[in-house]
């Protein structure tokens, strides 16, 4: 399956308008759920940069606290960087 920067935008403003209840929806752990988000953020066209913040915002609002350590971070950003901004991408 294909996903286009317009369904990844959709998926993406959905999750960050309810969070909560896409995890709930979807039976997502923690885990899977800032995978599938940090996917949707880079099809969508993000920066690096701009997916850690997303990250935060919503970790933030969900009560975890991976986010607050600064290795986890530190990981998010180099795993962004070399799964998503490169051809793996358009395979997603």
């Amino acid at each position: 399956m294909t996903m286009t920067k317009e369904s990844a935008e959709e998926a993406l403003n959905t999750i960050i308008a309810n969070p909560a209840g896409v995890i709930a929806t979807m039976g997502w752990d923690e885990q899977q759920f800032a995978m599938h988000l940090t996917v949707f953020s880079a099809v969508a066209g993000m920066s690096v940069e701009n997916m850690v913040a997303v990250h935060r915002v919503i970790f933030d609002q969900l009560g975890y606290t991976g986010l607050d350590d600064e290795n986890f971070v530190l990981k998010l950003r180099d795993n962004i960087r070399r799964k998503f901004h490169s051809k793996e991408v358009e395979h997603v």
